[in-house]
Order: C-alpha cells, then sequence, then structure tokens
C-alpha cells in the first residue's frame, strides 16, 4: 500500500511539475499561454504597443519554463537584454515586430538568462528599415542554441565580429532575404558544427573559403541565391566532405567552373542555377563527363541554339558545334 502511495504522490508530482504549467492568463496581459502539442506551455504575445506591455506581462512569468515562445505584429524597439532573464525557453520566435535593437548597446549580448535553455531563434521581418538596420549579433554565450533563423531583416553588412565567439553548436543558420552587401573574410568560420548554411536576398557579389570553418566537416548545405555572385574562388568547396547541395538562384554566372566544382561535382545531390545567364559553352562541357547530381536545376541563356534548353536535359552531343 505504501508503495502504491509513494507512486501515486510520484505521478502527481510530475503532472503538476512547473514543466507544464502555464501561469494565469489574468498575470501575463496582454500574452497568453497554452498548453501546445508536445504537452508543454506555450506563450503568445501580439499586437504589443510598446516594450511596456512586454515588461508588464513578464513579471506573471517568473519562474516559469516555456517550449515556445511568440512576439508578433507588435512594437517594440529597443528589447531589453535581460527582458527574459527569469524564464525558461526552448524556442524563441519574433515575427513582423518592429525593433530598432536586441540589447541597450551593440556591446551588451541579447537573450540574456536563455543560455542554457534557449536551442531554436527566429528574428522575422522585425528591422525592415535602412533606418534602423541590424548591425550587430551577439550570441556566443547561448551555449545551446542550434538553429538561428533571420529572415527579412535588413543587414546591410554581416562583419567578422558577429559570430566569432560562436555559438559554437549552431547547426543551421538562416539568412534570408537580408539586403545584405558585404560580409566579413572570416564571418562564420567559428561555426565548426554547421550543418546548413543560407545567405539569400542582397546583393552581396564576393564570397570566399576563410568565410567557413577550415574544416567544414559537416556542411551539408550552401546557399547563396538571389545576390550579385559572378565567380567563385577555385577552393569554395575544399575541405567539404559532407556537403551535398549547392543553390546559386539568381546571380551573375556566366558558367559553372570546373575547378571550383570538382572537388564536390561527385557527391551533391543538387545543384540550382536557375535565373543566371548561363553561357553553355565547351567550357560546360565537363559536367556531362561526370554522374549528374540527382537534382540538376537551370537553363542556358546563350549560344542561341542552346537558349532555354534545361542544363538536366543537356549530353555531350550538344557540346559538338
Amino acid at each position: 500500500m505504501k508503495l502504491l502511495l509513494l507512486i501515486f504522490c510520484l505521478t502527481i508530482s510530475s503532472c503538476l511539475s512547473d514543466d507544464n504549467i502555464c501561469p494565469s492568463n489574468e498575470d501575463i496581459k496582454p500574452c497568453s499561454c497554452s498548453i501546445g502539442v508536445d504537452n508543454r506551455p506555450s506563450i503568445s504575445c501580439e499586437g504589443l504597443e510598446s516594450v511596456d506591455d512586454l515588461k508588464k506581462a513578464m513579471k506573471g512569468m517568473q519562474d516559469f519554463k516555456f517550449s515556445n515562445f511568440y512576439i508578433e505584429k507588435s512594437n517594440i524597439g529597443i528589447l531589453p537584454s535581460d527582458i527574459f532573464s527569469d524564464i525558461e525557453v526552448r524556442f524563441m520566435n519574433i515575427l513582423f515586430t518592429n525593433l530598432t535593437s536586441l540589447s541597450e548597446s551593440l556591446n551588451m549580448p541579447a537573450f540574456l538568462g536563455l543560455e542554457s535553455t534557449l536551442e531554436y531563434l527566429q528574428i522575422r521581418d522585425a528591422f525592415i528599415t535602412e533606418e534602423t538596420p541590424l548591425i550587430r549579433i551577439s550570441l556566443s554565450h547561448l551555449k545551446k542554441l542550434q538553429f538561428l533563423q533571420l529572415e527579412g531583416n535588413v543587414m546591410p553588412t554581416i562583419g567578422n565580429d558577429w559570430f566569432e565567439s560562436g555559438p559554437y553548436r549552431l547547426r543551421q543558420l538562416y539568412l534570408m532575404d537580408t539586403y545584405t552587401k558585404k560580409v566579413g573574410s572570416h564571418a562564420f568560420s567559428s561555426l565548426s558544427e554547421l550543418r546548413r548554411f543560407s545567405l539569400t536576398g542582397g546583393s552581396v557579389s564576393e564570397i570566399v573559403r576563410d568565410m567557413f570553418p577550415s574544416q567544414a566537416t559537416y556542411l551539408e548545405t550552401l546557399d547563396f541565391s538571389n545576390n550579385k555572385i559572378s565567380v567563385l574562388p577555385k577552393d569554395i568547396f575544399s575541405r567539404m566532405p559532407s556537403l551535398n547541395e549547392v543553390f546559386l538562384d539568381n546571380n551573375d554566372f556566366t558558367t559553372i567552373d570546373e575547378v571550383a566544382f570538382a572537388q564536390v561535382w561527385g557527391q551533391l545531390s543538387h545543384a540550382y542555377f536557375y535565373g543566371n545567364p548561363l553561357n553553355c559553352n565547351t567550357d560546360m562541357k565537363w559536367i556531362y563527363k561526370y554522374r549528374l547530381p540527382e537534382s540538376l536545376q537551370g537553363y542556358c541563356a546563350t549560344p542561341p541554339s542552346l537558349r532555354y534548353r534545361y542544363l538536366s536535359n543537356l549530353t555531350l552531343t550538344d557540346f559538338l558545334n
């Protein structure tokens, strides 16, 4: 009987643990809490008119643990660096919310207090004007962060200092529709665990191999779509043994360089070149001497005899003339 009582008490304690309890919605207005499909509480804050609304709501969340935290369609301005210091969050999403800074100063790390819990961070359409761009981000203290997506934010320059000290466990980095013009020569070199990388929707014209870890052992995907790149460094794909996807759509390439791609061509499953002014002359004949990627996408712009022909439909005989 005592054993059954002990088991019952432990079961009740588990059900009532802080891990799956919401704070009172009355205490966290104008935010709300609900239990998600993972049986853990999630916070939704929508339509906040100022950072004061968020501060008020946070007072009712102290010491609670949340799976997801959403801030949507709000006007925050400066996000205090320690505003989440009294809670735990695994997945943070700030969407369609006006921000001018992620902390009180450029030297102040953002999201203080979430060092040992935050695994996923998405900031979308928050820094949307050239007057208030995202100038710098410091996340090296977020030791568990594995996923970072910055989408639709004006980020003119991504400097070497953005990720120079990590976060070292970061595996997926998506910088999408960034309006970026310049990237530091070593910008992502510290991210040795990186698997998937995107830098799209800017006007970047030059990339170098040193942007990435010297041994990019785990890197599987590179996406530089929608930029202004016309030439790849000869060594750009060196020391990338796991690379299997390359997306270079809507750039300014006139050819697919054999020296650059020879190191990885045989291991690629996806190679995308849509929207490039490709000149399908004899310089591209090499492609059809090897196994083609499972998905080779793009088409010729010139010569006239091959215009609009899809790369995947060409053969060596198309290059005889």
